[in-house]
């Protein structure tokens, strides 16, 4: 298994989003903004053996809409096919952005998401500027959780170790339970993922912009590049009583990374109150 490389750094850098094409919304599906309405959109509700070998024999019960199934050696599971989109973060205001009640989110007054009226011009973009918080009580929200371990929800702090990586939902996902560097196989491929790399690179692309992002057979899609993801698995910083200085990983790398960050492993740390124009999360259900 491939070693866990985790990047230290106090902050990321923000930055004001360039102008870019809508991506496709989750919720419904099938649902393109105008720009993209030429783009047909992947099957929703595929079983995608991570393994990459079949699942005859095996029987598993539909994934909710908007999802994929993962099958893996650890467990089953579903997971986003695409980033939450700024439309379906927008219903969940509009519901009165209910709390979970996570006891390490009680310092929270707010998920309206910085830049919101920006964001809002282009619905079908993934949401960002969120916070671990908002992400974490918009997945119980959708009656999901956020991504994090295999068969365990709200699995604590410090289970997410190398050693320990593919307990991981999202890197399970993103490297077909090991056997993949990156989504779409073992060798780099510089513009398969909207990544900094490109030589068009801008910012948040339409998730079906890019076909060749995607991880196995109609799998999730920009799980590396677009939007960096929060995964559930933080730290406890023992200075911060109210847990919003906690270290909660991020997954995936952004439009602003190169190829030195661009495998199923890379994870940066990061506040547990932060956010950034190019944060963004998905849902997985068990």
């Amino acid at each position: 298994m491939r070693r866990l490389r985790v990047i230290f750094a106090v902050a990321l850098v923000s930055a004001s989003l360039a102008a870019c094409n809508a991506i496709l919304d989750i919720d419904p599906p099938n649902v393109v903004d105008d720009e993209d309405a030429n783009v047909t959109a992947p099957s929703l509700d595929a079983d995608v053996p991570l393994d990459g070998g079949g699942s005859e024999g095996t029987s598993y019960p539909p994934c909710p809409q908007g999802q994929v199934r993962a099958i893996a050696e650890r467990g089953a599971f579903c997971i986003d096919q695409l980033e939450v989109s700024v439309a379906a973060y927008g219903r969940f205001l509009e519901a009165g952005a209910p709390s979970a009640k996570h006891p390490s989110c009680v310092w929270k007054t707010a998920a309206q998401p910085d830049q919101w009226a920006t964001q809002t011009q282009r619905t079908g973009r993934p949401v960002v500027n969120v916070d671990w918080c908002d992400a974490y009580d918009f997945c119980a929200w959708r009656n999901a959780r956020l991504c994090g371990r295999i068969g365990v929800a709200d699995a604590g702090a410090g289970w997410l170790t190398a050693a320990r990586l593919r307990e991981s939902q999202w890197y399970t996902a993103c490297s077909s339970d090991g056997t993949r560097a990156y989504p779409y196989g073992d060798t780099y491929v510089a513009a398969a993922c909207n990544v900094k790399d490109l030589p068009d690179a801008r910012a948040l692309e339409p998730a079906t912009a890019r076909p060749a992002c995607i991880t196995g057979d109609g799998g999730a899609r920009n799980l590396v590049g677009n939007a960096i993801e929060w995964i559930d698995a933080c730290e406890k910083d023992t200075r911060d009583a109210a847990a919003s200085r906690d270290r909660c990983s991020l997954y995936g790398a952004s439009f602003r990374s190169s190829e030195a960050v661009l495998d199923c492993s890379f994870a940066l740390p990061a506040e547990r109150r932060f956010r950034s124009d190019d944060v963004g999360f998905r849902c997985c259900s068990d």
